[in-house]
């Protein structure tokens, strides 16, 4: 019963924050028919891009009803768990559970402030025509500023708005990469507070949304394609179902790097030849055949399989 009221207030919630401006554009997380890594991944792309190119510098009110409902749901409310031999009980006071409709949009409007204040105190980068500041998924937050100096006055507001609202921001995930003349600087760090960010070298790159970005922009994918290939082989499923799991679970595995970031040829080139093989062990295809048998339409009597192999 909770999570059924929870469900219809997050979904309201969403459409009256949306209509009035309470989520900034720039935040992408958790949005229904957004494609928001994809969108911030491809914008940094650009924007690393044009400053390699240029040798530029880069760098809510609730109703007293509401609040009364919101008020029981956290009255005499206790929680109960054990581990082992062990056996807890919690009062929580604040917050939303686990797997909670509203943990998505309360979310969003608690990092709201900190994207508010970036886009205020930062003029963002030109590239092709559009401007790029501030993005932001969930609470994945990215900074691009016209020079180290802007972005740092920039950081230094956020930490404070942070601080404001009793926030902190994860040491281990704080990474600058600047760019003065079309190359990468470290000598100049970024500071978030006291502490500084890691600089990236010109051959370093650092997983934003599960997608490597540096100031090189090629990549070879972090994937377990070629064990699960193997695993999937030598398993007891029959060939048909072997199949059936390369075209509907490993393959698909790749879609994420190939739609959000530049995937190194010679890397899709081995990933290839690797499902090739597999392809040929599980058909018992011999090696003199033609390798149009394993990409020609199924309706023709092959396999049917999608080419990784792009340009």
């Amino acid at each position: 019963m909770y999570k059924i009221f929870s469900g219809f207030l997050s979904s309201r919630i969403m459409s009256t924050a949306t209509k009035l401006g309470w989520i900034s554009p720039e935040q992408k997380g958790f949005l229904p028919g957004v494609w928001g890594i994809q969108e911030h991944t491809h914008h940094f792309h650009t924007v690393i891009e044009q400053a390699k190119q240029s040798k530029r510098e880069m760098s809510l009110p609730l109703p007293v009803e509401l609040r009364r409902i919101l008020s029981d749901i956290y009255s005499n409310n206790i929680m109960e768990f054990a581990v082992g031999d062990d056996y807890g009980r919690k009062y929580p006071t604040a917050g939303v559970r686990q797997g909670d409709p509203l943990s998505s949009v309360v979310f969003n409007l608690a990092a709201e402030p900190i994207i508010r204040t970036a886009k205020s105190h930062n003029t963002g980068f030109s590239a092709i025509q559009a401007r790029v500041s501030t993005t932001a998924y969930a609470d994945d937050i990215a900074i691009v500023g016209s020079s180290i100096r802007e972005t740092q006055r920039t950081l230094n507001a956020i930490e404070d708005t942070a601080t404001s609202l009793g926030l902190k921001f994860n040491p281990g995930k704080r990474t600058s990469l600047a760019l003065i003349n079309g190359k990468s600087v470290t000598d100049n760090p970024l500071k978030i507070g006291d502490a500084e960010t890691r600089p990236l070298a010109e051959d370093e790159q650092e997983d934003y949304l599960e997608t490597p970005l540096g100031a090189r922009l090629t990549f070879r994918p972090t994937t377990t394609l070629l064990q699960n290939l193997i695993k999937v082989a030598d398993s007891d499923l029959a060939p048909w179902q072997k199949l059936e799991v390369y075209r509907s679970c490993l393959l698909p595995s790749l879609s994420h790097h190939l739609a959000s970031g530049r995937v190194e040829k010679g890397a899709l080139f081995d990933l290839d030849v690797a499902c090739r093989d597999f392809l040929r062990r599980i058909a018992n295809v011999p090696t003199s055949s033609n390798t149009a048998f394993f990409y020609a339409d199924r309706r023709v009597g092959v396999l049917g399989m999608l080419r990784d192999r792009r340009g």
